[in-house]
């Protein structure tokens, strides 16, 4: 660097990689040596892939010496979208253990993302009230509810439906996606939605009871009630 200059630094720093064949036989892709030693101390055992199309991978991060490599579920990956020696992959870094991460193939085309289910993922985040639900009877139902928890209300959108006393055990994840703070619901969400019939349109609240064991109650308010 040269003395006097000024340097701005990214919010969202990035590095790229180009699969070479060792990324492909060895089951595993190595991190840039500098981006570990600036950033790694960050990075958990397991860090969140998230790519276009909304879908999020998580993958084994396994250290070395000084070295990182995306291990475990990093096969899953490759196979899921096709990678082949010569794509070209930016990852952006979204803090704690979350990239971003756009894939070029061998034309350095942006591929086309296949998703994995449409049935996934909970995305909990501001709603934008897209599908006329200001005025559903299930948000007046839901208006009335009380409680000395913490909670949130989540709207059953088509993109959220992807997926008394029982217990559901899922696998959430925070992480900065489009430039906004978010907690996802993934593993387990399925199961829930499918147990409690949930339809587009429909109202959950979720209250905290646990914040150390994280448990959450959920009520449900139905968008028909017929």
């Amino acid at each position: 660097m040269k003395k006097g200059c000024r340097y701005f630094e990214s919010e969202t720093p990035h590095f790229f990689k180009i699969v070479l064949s060792d990324a492909l036989q060895n089951g595993r892709l190595g991190i840039p040596k500098k981006f570990v030693r600036r950033y790694g101390s960050n990075l958990s055992g397991l860090v969140s892939l998230h790519v276009a199309s909304g879908d999020d991978w998580e993958v084994e991060l396994l250290r070395e010496n000084d070295n990182a490599f995306l291990r475990r579920g990093w096969p899953d990956f490759v196979k899921h979208y096709a990678i082949q020696q010569g794509h070209f992959l930016v990852f952006r870094y979204e803090g704690g253990s979350a990239f971003h991460v756009v894939i070029f193939d061998k034309s350095a085309s942006e591929i086309e993302y296949p998703v994995i289910s449409e049935y996934g993922e909970l995305n909990m985040e501001e709603d934008e009230g897209d599908i006329g639900t200001e005025n559903s009877e299930a948000l007046k139902r839901a208006a009335s509810f009380q409680s000395l928890n913490p909670f949130f209300l989540a709207f059953m959108q088509p993109y959220t439906i992807r997926h008394n006393l029982r217990f559901w055990s899922v696998r959430y994840a925070f992480g900065i996606y489009s430039r906004k703070p978010q907690v996802k619901v993934s593993r387990g969400w399925k199961l829930f939605v499918q147990d409690n019939n949930l339809k587009v349109g429909d109202i959950c609240i979720f209250e905290l009871l646990n914040l150390d064991l994280m448990v959450l109650r959920v009520s449900i308010f139905r968008y028909d009630m017929d």
